[in-house]
């Protein structure tokens, strides 16, 4: 027989929101407790368990006091907080943007060398290097807190601060994300760039609208700097899925999140592009764009940083076997 608390009524506000302050999570931050499927997780009290409860308890879900602390706890997690720090540094104004980037990417040439020379010192240390992993996860440029901070400061006159505000538009526009595909099994790591000459139709397509979206289409298409755009409040750089792991394409499989770099495009629309791999990803949904020669658009979940692990070797060893 379910007992109640009583008492609960009687309570001053602060004793109240202190209580539910022990069973409030958001989006992401509980792990599916069932084994087969542990790469996924709940949704969160604060958005599908305490809101149905009462009226006042869907009240209290909205208070900065129970959502700044949980997003707080997702920055600073060790395997999902680059996933966090990187989305809440898309909302920094563009300059600002890019410039934490350049600093980012350079760690992550020096991380991939380092990983690269490593692999080259023998056989005999294979087993140990599959244990710890690729060093994927960089550091951010600026402490996570000090990255909160910056971004709310900017939005001071605003309305649309929240942090429960934040946190879904971290988790709606940057870990779930829509993006067309290129499909062609090969071996990807994070941080290491690879080049494509695309000559399909439907590949044709993507580029040229991936180039239109920059902020100097033309100086995109001919080989300079790619300028990323802002789009609903997120710094938008040109991203697409490279479905590179040879198995079917389908909703679960994973993929890698590339960001086109540079792309040079030719009087008939083909193109030689650099690509830079910044995450794996989940394929959640995935649809064949109408009149657009069979391109497939996808959308997926960016894979916390054990899962992106696995996903590497994942990547390794269907090349190696």
């Amino acid at each position: 027989m379910r007992q109640g608390f009583p008492q609960y009524s009687d309570l001053g506000i602060e004793i109240r929101r202190h209580i539910l302050s022990f069973v409030a999570t958001g989006p992401m931050e509980e792990r599916n407790p069932i084994e087969q499927i542990s790469d996924t997780y709940l949704p969160g009290s604060l958005t599908s368990t305490l809101p149905r409860v009462n009226k006042e308890f869907r009240q209290l879900s909205d208070l900065d006091f129970f959502w700044a602390p949980v997003l707080k706890r997702q920055l600073e997690h060790p395997e999902n907080g680059t996933l966090w720090v990187d989305g809440l540094q898309r909302l920094l104004p563009l300059e600002n943007f890019v410039e934490l980037e350049r600093q980012k990417r350079q760690l992550q040439v020096q991380e991939s060398q380092r990983s690269e020379e490593e692999e080259e010192d023998g056989e005999g240390e294979e087993e140990e290097q599959e244990t710890e992993g690729p060093r994927q996860q960089i550091s951010a440029v600026l402490p996570p807190l000090q990255l909160l901070q910056q971004v709310r400061s900017q939005f001071a006159d605003e309305l649309l601060v929240s942090y429960k505000q934040l946190y879904r538009k971290i988790y709606t526009s940057h870990i779930q994300f829509d993006a067309p595909m290129f499909v062609m099994p090969c071996h990807l790591r994070i941080g290491q760039l690879y080049g494509l000459h695309l000559f399909e139709p439907r590949y044709r397509i993507m580029m040229h609208d991936l180039m239109q979206a920059t902020e100097d289409p033309v100086t995109s298409m001919s080989g300079g700097t790619i300028r990323p755009t802002v789009r609903d409040g997120l710094v938008t750089p040109p991203l697409l899925i490279h479905a590179n792991l040879g198995s079917r394409l389908a909703p679960g499989e994973s993929a890698c999140l590339v960001q086109v770099v540079q792309c040079t495009t030719y009087e008939q629309g083909q193109a030689d592009v650099q690509l830079l791999p910044v995450a794996w990803c989940r394929l959640d949904r995935i649809w064949v764009r109408p009149n657009a020669g069979h391109l497939f658009y996808a959308r997926a979940t960016r894979l916390p940083g054990s899962t992106q692990q696995r996903e590497y070797y994942h990547s390794v060893r269907s090349w190696i076997f």
